[in-house]
């Protein structure tokens, strides 16, 4: 059977969507005018409804839009240059890290969103040419086999350089790359017959896989967001297909269900990550829209659950306008031209804008305009337009995410303190060992800071994996290199659960108190209680009281990785940190019998001093830990403030004082487990 006879065997030529004339040259066994007339109904149908226009192209405001897509035309793609022809089979990572996410990355065509927009501005028909090259040999290279993904481990088992069909690929091009490419391609002169057939085949063989293939919280739940609302679209925008309505009533379930069971109740993906709740959240929000646009019923909770969606990361952005590197996540920018712009590949911006290349601050722009809701807006336009959102403190304590901040300006300070819980059942893959993990902004400036992800497992560098998802790499405690959470017989599942003691502001100071049993399964167990407290004048307290039976000497460390910089020791309990902006800082720890202090910057061996913005880049910054051998009860008391304030006092297992000096004279007092004084002097 040629490719237009599968084609013809698989149109239904009585679909009310296609022009009679179309049907009776296919029943009088024209096959030339049929297919004529078939690919004309595609370039010039009107319906279904897409959320966008050829024209909306046109609209965007970036002069590099044109320098992305010829660096597409030379095939030079994520940071590789490809040669005259794209060898779809080929990993240039291969005699370094031989990383297999860098070909899922090419599979799934984000670079081909250049070429689309390239052309819609110029109408230069080099991008068209240079799309439907690249299209036709990847078909070629990659041509669908009906037993592709029958072993349930499929996609991760494989060897290198990795298999283009794993369904989280087959998803995520389809909705991101080739539905835009259609509306902005499909008049080109260049896409000829050849490539028309191709397309609508590779549409169909889609479309059936990933209807038989659903991975349904049986791997990383953001695999199912992009093969769900993939399939939809599919079955939705190709009614001419006789097994449309089929794809887009699984499409359909599956999507709204996920709409509502993927968020918990604060609005928070069930992976706990910025930038997996950004892939899932912006996924659905598409179709939704689409829904919308064409008439489809949705259900009372869609939009309330992607609002609440929005709320959360709304909640969490830095005064910076970044989101904090929670789990598996980069450095997103609200106010970059692409969010994940430090990202060299595995990017997650895993969706498509007609007027904005940066998907977070397009997201909030579409919320906005879907609700009228003015702190969206202020979001969206970078503070521009619109107003702050209420409130300054939020506690989610289902997921166990808790923020607080001065202010909304650049230059307010920002407190988050993780004590991220998963899901019931659901898989740990991107979420770090980071219970109790603290990050610190003053006044609009990073200090300590989540050491990020770097790079997944499916590589060489499986050691650097292991070390930016372990405690090393984040602003918490450390003991024994215990896994936290880890629970026997139970694999890839988190068991870590928090509970949180207080959350409150008062005049003078604000509290996040929480506690967490991930060293319960030690062979002595060990509990671990952080308070961190921002008192007036910006002076963080980091009060970390460890205790358990008792029966074992441990290896405790208490880690801080900050942002890149310098540290340099003050004297024998205090160091400055110098930022990149030449701003000065001082840690001080205020109990040091039996503590040693180490400091690593962009050390290999050991592994430390390290800071990933994006995958898979690092950058060396300093980072401090302090040590001390021993059974439980132990307590850490550490200062974090502007270096020009002054810390003095006693402290110990049962109490601590401590007096500032700076811009306002403070005393802090902290009284057994629960008494917190502080007044100005």
């Amino acid at each position: 059977m040629t490719e237009q006879e599968k084609l013809f065997d698989r149109v239904n030529f009585n679909s009310t969507f296609l022009d009679k004339s179309i049907g009776e040259a296919y029943k009088s066994n024209d096959t030339e005018k049929c297919i004529d007339k078939l690919i004309d109904h595609f370039r010039n149908r009107t319906s279904p409804k897409y959320f966008f226009t050829a024209g909306d192209l046109k609209k965007i405001n970036d002069p590099d839009i044109i320098k992305d897509a010829d660096d597409v035309m030379r095939h030079f793609i994520y940071g590789y240059d490809l040669g005259k022809e794209i060898n779809w089979h080929h990993n240039p990572t291969e005699n370094a890290q031989a990383d297999k996410e860098w070909s899922w990355s090419l599979f799934r065509h984000i670079y081909w969103q250049n070429l689309a927009r390239a052309y819609a501005i110029t109408g230069d028909e080099k991008y068209a040419v240079e799309f439907i090259s690249q299209f036709k040999g990847f078909a070629k290279a990659w041509p669908y086999d009906p037993a592709i993904g029958e072993d349930p481990l499929f996609g991760n088992s494989g060897g290198f350089p990795g298999h283009a069909w794993r369904t989280i690929e087959s998803g995520i091009r389809i909705y991101t790359s080739w539905l835009p490419c259609l509306v902005a391609f499909r008049n080109s002169p260049a896409w000829d017959r050849e490539a028309w057939i191709i397309f609508l085949n590779m549409i169909h063989d889609h479309a059936e896989f990933l209807s038989k293939r659903y991975s349904n919280h049986e791997r990383s739940s953001n695999w199912l967001t992009m093969e769900a609302t993939a399939l939809f679209q599919m079955g939705l925008m190709f009614p001419e297909m006789k097994n449309a309505e089929d794809w887009k009533a699984l499409g359909y379930k599956r999507v709204m269900h996920e709409t509502k069971y993927s968020f918990d109740n604060d609005g928070v993906h069930m992976e706990r990550t910025p930038i997996y709740h950004m892939t899932a959240a912006t996924s659905f929000l598409q179709a939704y829209r689409l829904c919308k646009l064409n008439d489809i019923p949705v259900p009372p909770y869609a939009l309330p659950s992607l609002v609440k969606s929005g709320d959360y990361l709304m909640k969490l952005v830095k005064p910076d306008f970044t989101t904090p590197m929670t789990g598996d996540a980069d450095k997103n920018d609200l106010l970059a031209r692409r969010s994940d712009e430090p990202t060299l590949y595995e990017g997650m911006n895993l969706s498509f804008d007609p007027y904005d290349l940066n998907e977070i601050r397009a997201y909030f722009r579409v919320l906005g305009e879907m609700t009228g809701r003015e702190d969206f807006l202020w979001f969206a336009t970078g503070r521009k337009k619109g107003h702050e959102p209420q409130g300054r403190n939020f506690a989610f304590k289902e997921p166990g995410i808790y923020v607080m901040r001065t202010g909304w300006s650049s230059n307010d300070s920002y407190l988050l303190v993780n004590g991220v819980q998963m899901e019931r059942g659901e898989f740990s893959v991107h979420s770090h060992n980071d219970q109790g993990h603290a990050e610190i902004m003053i006044r609009g400036e990073d200090i300590i800071i989540d050491g990020g992800r770097f790079i997944y497992g499916n590589n060489n560098w499986k050691d650097w994996r292991e070390y930016f998802d372990s405690t090393k790499a984040h602003n918490t405690l450390y003991v024994d290199g215990h896994r936290m959470g880890q629970v026997p017989s139970a694999v890839r599942h988190r068991g870590v659960r928090t509970y949180c003691h207080n959350f409150e502001e008062k005049e003078l100071y604000q509290l996040i108190d929480i506690s967490h049993n991930g060293y319960v399964y030690m062979d002595d167990p060990v509990y671990h209680r952080r308070k961190a407290i921002r008192l007036t004048g910006d002076i963080f307290v980091l009060d970390d009281q460890i205790t358990g039976l008792g029966k074992s000497e441990h290896d405790f460390r208490l880690y801080f990785n900050f942002a890149p910089g310098d540290l340099t020791k003050d004297d024998a309990a205090s160091w400055i940190y110098k930022s990149e902006s030449g701003r000065e800082y001082r840690y001080s720890s205020m109990i040091n019998d039996g503590v040693s202090m180490s400091v690593l910057k962009g050390s290999e061996d050991p592994k430390g001093g390290w800071i990933s913005y994006g995958y898979p880049v690092k950058v060396p910054a300093p980072q401090l830990w302090l040590s001390a051998k021993g059974p439980a009860p132990l307590r850490f008391i550490s200062v974090i403030s502007l270096a020009e304030t002054k810390v003095s006092g006693k402290a110990d297992l049962n109490r601590v004082e401590l007096y500032f000096s700076g811009e306002k004279s403070i005393e802090l007092k902290l009284d057994g487990e629960e008494d917190i004084s502080v007044k100005l002097c």
